[in-house]
């Protein structure tokens, strides 16, 4: 029934109530007649009362959910450029409170329409507070990347005219990495930009250290352990993306600890049991991307088998000098499974090449732990 259509008919039992008083006073007359009166404009009085309450109810909750209804529309405006899942999980969660308000108020239920409204206006608050802190992570991310530009910009220069072939190679991969940092950006993959951001930069400082003469002679490990933590990196994103189940995260964990205790061991000058540890989490980073993402390791296995070689040529002369003929052949081993990875990885054939990596890996640790080198 409409407001005026209320408004009219009790008018018309006013009127009625009126006309009744008038018949009992002329009716009845005295106290008797007074009192009779009296009692009818009580009644009177209780029942326009109980009629309007549901009206101004119902006024009451249709201003909170206009209300909540413009907090909406500005929530929405805000999260179409957004990409956080908050962001569009706390505006579904408004639209579909705020829907459920508007059906409790067409069947009167006012108290668990006014409840309904008020959620979804505090889910839509949500939803643009989410907002905002992505817009603030996207600035600062991009601040970043700016400030290493500027050291990119400042050193190229030098680092190019310098020769110096670790130089160079170094302040590729930093240039590598802050390009990626950047797409990253670009896709609002935060997290994953601000930690290449990071590692770009410690790379392309290492550069300008080494053409300053200031390089220590562990730079070639160093430089292995920001090509692990690159790939773990990636690796990380990716199992993100896919939601994989907890045994792969805690595997990933394990790699992320062992590259820190090789970051002190690096720190610490003891290089060789910093590759080591460095290889071991370069081969569960590998491990990880395998299983989660065929195809997308290729360009890191062939960096860990380069890092591989670099360390088997390191080792190999003190084995053969020092090692029993056992050792020396479980060395030889290995380097023959460490080209035969390589020419696997050439092929396509990137499983196989990464399991003839590890076996490799294997045999020239154990040799060079019972020949005594490491």
């Amino acid at each position: 029934m409409g407001s005026s259509s209320k408004v009219y008919q009790q008018g018309r039992e006013v009127s009625a109530m009126d006309h009744k008083i008038k018949q009992i006073a002329i009716q009845r007359g005295g106290w008797l007649g007074r009192v009779a009166i009296f009692s009818l404009l009580i009644l009177l009085f209780c029942s326009l009362s109980a009629s309007a309450q549901p009206d101004q109810n119902a006024e009451q909750v249709r201003k909170e959910i206009a209300k909540t209804e413009l907090i909406i529309q500005k929530a929405k405006e805000l999260a179409r450029e957004a990409v956080s899942l908050s962001t569009h999980t706390h505006l579904k969660t408004a639209i579909q409170n705020q829907k459920s308000a508007i059906s409790e108020l067409r069947q009167r239920r006012y108290a668990a329409a006014l409840r309904l409204t008020s959620a979804a206006r505090s889910e839509a608050l949500k939803s643009m507070d989410a907002v905002r802190l992505e817009r603030r992570a996207e600035n600062s991310v991009l601040s970043a990347i700016e400030k290493v530009e500027e050291t990119r910009d400042e050193i190229v220069s030098l680092v190019r005219e310098s020769g110096n072939p670790t130089a160079v190679r170094i302040f590729d991969q930093g240039i590598k990495q802050l390009n990626r940092a950047r797409q990253a950006n670009e896709n609002r993959r935060y997290s994953q930009a601000s930690k290449l951001t990071v590692l770009a930069r410690s790379l392309l400082d290492r550069a300008g250290r080494i053409i300053s003469g200031e390089v220590s002679t562990g730079a070639a490990v160093e430089s292995s352990i920001d090509r692990t933590e690159a790939l773990l990196v990636q690796v990380s994103n990716t199992l993100l993306e896919k939601g994989v189940p907890r045994e792969k995260q805690n595997r990933m964990r394990e790699a992320e600890r062992l590259l820190v205790s090789a970051r002190d061991n690096l720190a610490k000058k003891n290089l060789r049991q910093a590759m080591a540890q460095c290889m071991q989490a370069k081969q569960k980073g590998l491990q990880l991307l395998g299983q989660v993402s065929e195809g997308r390791g290729k360009e890191y296995l062939a960096e860990a088998i380069e890092d591989l070689r670099s360390f088997y040529l390191e080792v190999a002369p003190e084995i053969l000098a020092n090692g029993s003929n056992e050792n020396q052949k479980m060395a030889a081993d290995g380097n023959k499974l460490l080209n035969r990875a390589r020419s696997l990885l050439e092929r396509g054939e990137i499983r196989k090449a990464l399991q003839h990596m590890m076996a490799a890996e294997r045999l020239i640790k154990d040799a060079a732990e019972k020949a005594g080198v490491m």
